[in-house]
C-alpha cells in the first residue's frame, strides 16, 4: 500500500471496519513508514477527543421512548375512531375483543364451508394449506425485513415484530431458523442500538458458530460502546475459541472507548494467578504498557506479565 492509501484508511482501520487483508497490509506498511505511523498517532488522539466528549444516550432511555410511543400512538388511534364507536360505548354495547375473535371465527368457518361446497359442486379442486407457522416464516427474508422490538416471553418463546410492507408479529422459539436468522440480523441492525442491545441478550444463553461470529463482529464494530460491552460480556462463555480471545485482543489494542477496553483486559486476563505464558498475549500486554493512558489497564497488564513471568517491557 501507498502512503496515501494508508493514511486514507486510518479512520477505518481505528473503527475496525477494514477487511483482514487490507488490515494485515497497512499494518505491515505501519510498521516500516514512520510517517504513516505519525500520521495513525494524529488520528487515534483526534479519535480519543472526541470519544471523550461524546455522550451516549442511555439503552434504557431508548427502550422507554419506544414504549411511549407505542401508548401514544394507541392513544392517539383511539381519539381517530369514528363518533358512532363513541355511541356505542356509551350504551354500554361496545363488544368485547373475545366476542369480536368469535364472530370473525364464525365468519371465517361460514365462508369456508361456502367455498368448499361451491367448488365439489363445480369440480373444481380444493384449496391447499401446506404452510405450518413456522413454514410461513421461512417466507421472510432477513435482508428484506425491518425487526421493530424484541420481547422473550414465556415457554421458550420470543416475539418479534416485523416490519416489511406492514408491521406484523411472529413468534417461535430460537430452534426456529427463521426466528435465529431474524435476531442474528438484528444484532448488526445500523439504525437502531437498543434493537442491537435486545438481541445481544438473546444471543449471550446461545451457543453455535453463527452466534459466536455475530457477537465478534458486534464487539470490534458496533458505533456504540454500550452495544460493544454487551457483545463482549456475552463472548465470556466462548472465551476458550482461539478466535474469541483474538477479537478480544484486538478490541483492547484498537477499541477508544477505554470502560470498552477494561472489559476486553477482565475477559483475556480473568485471573493473573492462573495465568500460563502466551506469547501473543504477552506481546499484546507489552504493547499496551507503552500506549495505554488508563491506569487500571496498566496495572492489570503489568500484574498479568508478572504471573507469566514475562517482562512489562517498559523504557
Amino acid at each position: 500500500m501507498t502512503c496515501s492509501e494508508v493514511q486514507a484508511n486510518l479512520s477505518f482501520y481505528l473503527y475496525g471496519e477494514l477487511d483482514f487483508t487490507t488490515e494485515e497490509w497497512l499494518e505491515a506498511h505501519l510498521g516500516e513508514c514512520a510517517a504513516c505511523q505519525k500520521a495513525l498517532d494524529r488520528e487515534r488522539s483526534w479519535h480519543e477527543c472526541v470519544a471523550v466528549e461524546q455522550s451516549e444516550v442511555p439503552l434504557d432511555f431508548l427502550s422507554q421512548c419506544r414504549q411511549e410511543l407505542r401508548e401514544t400512538l394507541g392513544i392517539a388511534k383511539e381519539a381517530s375512531q369514528p363518533g358512532w364507536i363513541g355511541w356505542i360505548d356509551a350504551l354500554g354495547l361496545k363488544p368485547s375483543p373475545w366476542s369480536m375473535r368469535l364472530a370473525m371465527a364464525s365468519l371465517l368457518i361460514c365462508l369456508g364451508f361456502g367455498v368448499s361446497r361451491l367448488m365439489e359442486r363445480n369440480g373444481l379442486p380444493g384449496p391447499e394449506f401446506p404452510y405450518t407457522t413456522t413454514a410461513q416464516m421461512g417466507m421472510l427474508n432477513p435482508s428484506q425485513v425491518r425487526i421493530r422490538s424484541i420481547e422473550p416471553s414465556s415457554g421458550n418463546q420470543i416475539q418479534l415484530v416485523v416490519d416489511e410492507i406492514n408491521e406484523h408479529v411472529i413468534s417461535g422459539t430460537w430452534q426456529d431458523e427463521p426466528i435465529r436468522q431474524l435476531l442474528l440480523s438484528a444484532a448488526k441492525d445500523p439504525t437502531d442500538p437498543a434493537l442491537r442491545v435486545d438481541s445481544v441478550e438473546i444471543l449471550k444463553n446461545e451457543s453455535g458458530d453463527d452466534v459466536r461470529d455475530t457477537l465478534l463482529d458486534v464487539a470490534q464494530h458496533d458505533p456504540s460502546a454500550g452495544v460493544r460491552m454487551k457483545a463482549l460480556a456475552a463472548l465470556g462463555r466462548f472465551d476458550d475459541d482461539p478466535a474469541t480471545r483474538h477479537a478480544i485482543a484486538y478490541v483492547l489494542e484498537h477499541d477508544v472507548n477505554p470502560d470498552v477496553r477494561t472489559q476486553a483486559i477482565d475477559l483475556l486476563v480473568p485471573s493473573p494467578a492462573s495465568l500460563a505464558f502466551s506469547p501473543q498475549l504477552a506481546g499484546t500486554l507489552q504493547q499496551l504498557m507503552r500506549t495505554e493512558q488508563n491506569d487500571y489497564i496498566r496495572t492489570r497488564c503489568q500484574r498479568a506479565l508478572a504471573a507469566m513471568n514475562a517482562s512489562s517491557d517498559v523504557y
